[in-house]
């Protein structure tokens, strides 16, 4: 709005007009618009939100393991957040438009930056982006690499938008109705930049958990990700039986499987969840209890222990307790992210016994 018309404000500034009233008319000029925009950004969030939820059940499952989820909308959170948004813009644009009159110097121009300098940026970027997908692919096949490819992919694709819009909305003609989109863009293009980043983000977020997340549906990732292990199954009930025997297997009516299946039944003691589908702190992720033997006999990959010990040594330490302290395996994202923990550190749990 400052850009399209600050012609005008120098105009009334130059006729002597105060700048309050300045600000007063341009406010209540905006404020139905606001009004509109918010109540339309209601419906559009709840869209988005519903489109978001569908891929997370469907196209983007590999991600979140789940069947989907359900948005269930609060009339109380959605009036509040409607109100609150509008009362956060009129007050955003209040301090705005009294900045910029008190600093003249501060409204967009569009000779503020050179075609030169936006071009070198984005054709230096798209080739130091050609150099890291090439090292990635022929070279390293890095996890690692690969985020940091995709988010210079997002900056690589940022400067050439950037560069379009200036080229296209920093003309000086006559603005047509094809070219007020231009404009328009031209006059917020930090807002488009932010709003452009934060979905490709969250997009790109997805997508590579999503991946790179190792699972039991890729045969190629079972010798690493799974210990080698085709299935994963979690039962609602206890179950009192060693399905690795005959005799197991026929009290569970398990007898068409193959002699040579081999199964590592887990006890499972509930507490918080501890996945990315938890967004809360975790303080007591749920435990895992294993038989050690069948678990060192896996292909299970261990990164690293406290021990510094090798794999055989460090199975003969995690079968040892002291003081009702026990050691553990915990998932390397879990204690870093869901937990914020490090290696070494403690958990309390306690036990049918009122024992920690």
């Amino acid at each position: 709005m400052l850009f399209h018309r600050r012609d005008e404000i120098t105009l009334m500034q130059a006729m002597g007009y105060p700048d309050k009233k300045i600000i007063r008319n341009l406010w209540i000029e905006t404020a139905p618009i606001t009004l509109l925009a918010s109540l339309a950004g209601v419906v559009i969030g709840l869209f988005y939100t519903m489109l978001i939820m569908w891929l997370l059940g469907s196209v983007w499952q590999g991600a979140t393991h789940t069947q989907g989820f359900q948005l269930l909308p609060d009339p109380a959170t959605i009036a509040i957040g409607f109100i609150a948004g509008i009362l956060m813009s009129l007050t955003g644009l209040y301090l705005t438009l009294r900045h910029a009159l008190r600093k003249k110097s501060t409204l967009p121009s569009p000779s503020s930056h050179t075609t030169l300098n936006r071009s070198v940026l984005a054709i230096s970027n798209t080739l130091i982006t050609g150099v890291l997908i090439g090292l990635n692919v022929f070279l390293f096949r890095s996890v690692t690499l690969f985020v940091i490819v995709g988010l210079w992919i997002l900056i690589t694709a940022t400067c050439w938008g950037d560069l379009i819009i200036y080229l296209k909305g920093s003309k000086s003609s006559c603005p047509d109705s094809s070219m007020l989109v231009w404009k328009i863009l031209f006059a917020q293009r930090k807002q488009v930049r932010i709003s452009y980043l934060t979905l490709a983000i969250g997009v790109f977020i997805v997508f590579s958990v999503g991946l790179n997340r190792k699972g039991f549906t890729d045969s190629s990732q079972l010798s690493s990700g799974t210990g080698n292990y085709t299935l994963w199954c979690e039962s609602s009930v206890p179950i009192y039986h060693n399905i690795s025997t005959e005799t197991g297997r026929e009290r569970l009516a398990l007898t068409s499987l193959s002699p040579t299946t081999e199964v590592m039944q887990c006890l499972r003691y509930n507490a918080d969840e501890a996945s990315c589908l938890n967004l809360n702190k975790v303080m007591t992720p749920s435990v895992l209890g294993v038989d050690m033997q069948a678990l060192e006999a896996s292909t299970i990959g261990l990164k690293q222990n406290i021990y510094h010990a090798d794999r055989k040594e460090l199975f003969t330490r995690l079968q040892q307790a002291e003081e009702y302290v026990y050691p553990a395996l915990v998932d390397e994202t879990v204690l870093m992210w869901s937990l914020g923990m490090s290696l070494g550190d403690t958990l309390h749990y306690e036990g049918n016994h009122g024992k920690k």
